[in-house]
């Protein structure tokens, strides 16, 4: 019985023909078909192995076994299922004898589909096979998935298999910020990446245990915020879970967004910034995917919320300053101004931004009440803050240790998420407030990394030595990024790029593509995307946008290049669903 009734019947031969130590190749309606005897049936698989194209007809058959020789997968001959799961299924085509003749369908016995994509994702997560969470993420892009839904899929799976917010849900969120920048091969590769970072969080872990809002409680918004302050300082993990859980159920996003912000500045520049960075990437993929998974998210941040270290446990910010006195104070000034930050819109004093990477943090927490108090829009400040803070990646100099790049970066994620967080909770939330103060410090403090300071590119001499050409510029930087003497040119040619006016959505694209094949760790990506988010909000053309992308690219021109071994099976999944054979050509 065919099971496809769409398939047409292509004819393979007299059934006499057909010995058991001899299968047949024939051409199918859309690839070549490995069809041979089983007893007396007759079987039809695809003649690639699933796992990186080898045919099939070069192994063997025994016993209703199918054997590839490259890499000793062994399929099912009859469903064409793997036993060896690294290899994948291999599609399975219907056959039939009438008169003498044999015959086979043209096209796979199963019609992938949108929900045969998306259980073979599920399973790729579940067993952390790379080759098949790119293939599906390619089969449920073909069948017109959407990201959010897609998204959804992931960030699902992450809320089951794991109690903390990781990698993997970072890049989630990420992949879905980026995707109207990039073409469908490098959203395949972020998709792909994301998939298996959450893959790779999530392995040998419990499922997560399920904790409840409070039932039949109705305390005001404030009276949670208090009750959540207090699970935190006391590290309280299941009362802070349940409190952030019935803050979700009573006030929605918007509440959620005015308490958990708070919450991660209760320890200044908590682990080194990440908390904020984690609750910052929670809210966005909350407003991008359905609301009613928030009670399934909102615990993953909840771990590292009450675990997290403050800024006042660590050495450089009590001495030889006290910094988290001069927060405190700050923050006391935010809590005591009457007119709310923003709220007679001022402009910011002339060089504001310069004023931030001075080497005196009392002027530069004076400076910072002072421009509150006088009405200009915290998140101004905030977007001058981040791009303070993209100046201190963008001076990095190579002299430095390369471990010496996660005090900058993290300080960036940080401004950044200081800066959405504004955005999204309004001018006079106190909450997202706090951060600014937290911030200032930060940037302040990576101000020994700056010396000696690398100079910016830009020179004018400089950049008319480079082609002007579109196409010619972002090849020059992928080159560039090739080996590592040449590595730190790429900056002056994104600069150049920039300069000449060029679509930046393209040179976005090429950035990402250059971190992802990469083996590097989601930080750079999590820069890379930071910088996309802050140059949006300064002018085209403007020094600023140069120097947000001069930054990303520093840091990781800083990595490169690395064996790039981690993304191997997603450009293999994209050649293998263009009908490359991998076995006979070299990749470009």
């Amino acid at each position: 019985m065919l099971t496809n009734p769409s398939n047409e019947w292509l004819t393979v031969g007299p059934a006499d023909s057909l010995k058991a130590d001899q299968p047949v190749v024939i051409k199918g309606g859309d690839r070549p078909i490995l069809v041979f005897r089983d007893g007396d049936a007759v079987r039809a698989v695809d003649n690639r192995c699933p796992h990186m194209g080898f045919p099939l007809s070069k192994g063997t058959i025994d016993g209703g076994l199918v054997t590839c020789y490259w890499h000793h997968a062994r399929f099912d001959g009859e469903s064409g299922c793997a036993f060896d799961l690294f290899a994948d299924d291999v599609p399975a085509f219907d056959t039939k004898v009438e008169a003498g003749t044999i015959y086979v369908a043209s096209q796979p016995r199963r019609r992938p589909t949108t929900d045969h994509y998306a259980a073979r994702l599920e399973r790729g997560l579940e067993q952390n096979i790379d080759i098949i969470l790119a293939k599906s993420v390619i089969g449920l892009l073909e069948c017109g998935a959407t990201i959010e839904s897609i998204t959804q899929r992931l960030a699902a799976f992450g809320s089951r298999n794991h109690e903390a917010w990781g990698p993997g849900m970072v890049t989630v969120t990420i992949a879905a910020n980026l995707w109207p920048y990039l073409n469908p091969d490098t959203r395949i590769h972020l998709l792909s990446d994301a998939a298996r970072r959450l893959a790779q969080d999530c392995q040998n872990r419990p499922s997560r245990r399920d904790r409840h809002p409070l039932e039949g409680n109705e305390a005001t918004l404030k009276r949670l915020r208090d009750w959540l302050q207090q699970w935190v300082q006391v590290r309280h993990r299941d009362g802070a879970e349940r409190t952030a859980l019935t803050v979700n159920e009573a006030y929605g996003l918007e509440g959620l967004n005015h308490v958990l912000l708070e919450m991660a500045h209760e320890r200044p520049f908590a682990d080194q910034g990440h908390l904020l960075d984690f609750i910052n990437k929670l809210l966005e993929l909350l407003g991008q995917t359905d609301a009613a998974m928030a009670r399934d998210l909102v615990p993953l941040v909840v771990p590292e919320l009450t675990a997290a270290r403050g800024a006042e446990e660590r050495s450089a910010w009590r001495s030889p300053i006290d910094l988290i006195a001069l927060i405190h104070e700050a923050e006391s000034a935010m809590r005591g101004m009457e007119t709310p930050p923003g709220g007679q819109g001022s402009a910011l004093p002339e060089n504001f931004g310069d004023r931030l990477l001075s080497d005196d943090p009392k002027g530069i927490m004076r400076e910072l009440v002072r421009a509150l108090e006088s009405g200009c829009d915290p998140a101004a400040i905030a977007r001058e803050l981040a791009h303070a803070a993209a100046l201190r990646l963008a001076h990095f100099p190579e002299s430095n240790d390369i471990a010496d790049w996660f005090n900058p970066v993290h300080t960036f994620h940080f401004t950044n998420a200081v800066h959405q967080g504004l955005l999204r909770a309004g001018q006079s939330d106190f909450g997202a407030l706090r951060g600014l103060a937290s911030g200032a410090m930060a940037v302040y403090l990576d101000r020994f990394l700056n010396i000696p300071e690398a100079k910016l590119p830009g020179a004018r001499q400089e950049l008319e030595t480079l082609p002007s050409d579109a196409e010619a510029l972002l090849a020059g930087i992928m080159n560039r990024l090739d080996a590592a003497p040449t590595a730190m040119e790429a900056p002056t040619w994104v600069v150049r790029y920039l300069r000449c006016g060029h679509p930046e959505p393209a040179l976005i694209d090429r950035l990402t593509m250059a971190t992802l094949r990469e083996d590097l760790d989601f930080h750079k990506i999590q820069c890379l995307e930071a910088a996309v988010r802050q140059a949006s909000y300064w002018p085209e053309g403007s020094v600023e946008r140069e120097h947000l992308y001069t930054g990303a690219t520093r840091h990781l021109a800083a990595h490169c290049p690395t064996r790039r071994s981690r993304s191997k099976m997603t450009r293999i999944a994209i050649r293998l669903q263009r009908g490359e054979l991998i076995h006979e050509t070299e990749e470009d």
